[in-house]
């Protein structure tokens, strides 16, 4: 199975990711919804979007691509105006639960 990178990019209406193999040849697998308007739902789509794409493949690594300040060492979305449910959350450590390589943008 070849290892598959998985990113995502936040915005204020979708989320949108797409399933990757990093620079090799490979057509990409996209996924899109809505994004959610309060926390809670917003976690628990962004989970839903991930353990659909673990069931099609091996992800090696999750990169998010967030729509405001990140402090990009920790991985904290620092303030967001399209989203501000979203001020202050660690992405990071959201994501380390998945037991995969993380990078936020």
């Amino acid at each position: 199975m070849k290892k598959i990178y998985l990113g995502i990019d936040v915005g204020g209406t979708k989320i949108k990711a797409a399933a990757l193999t990093g620079f090799k040849k490979h057509k990409p697998v996209f996924y899109d919804r809505e994004t959610p308007k309060d926390l809670g739902e917003f976690l628990i789509s962004l989970e839903k979007l991930i353990k659909e794409v673990s069931k099609k493949f091996k992800i090696a690594g999750i990169g998010i691509a967030l729509p405001g300040a990140v402090d990009i060492k920790r991985g904290v979305l620092l303030e967001c105006h399209n989203l501000p449910f979203l001020n202050g959350w660690n992405a990071t450590k959201f994501l380390k639960k998945f037991s995969r390589k993380v990078a936020v943008d």
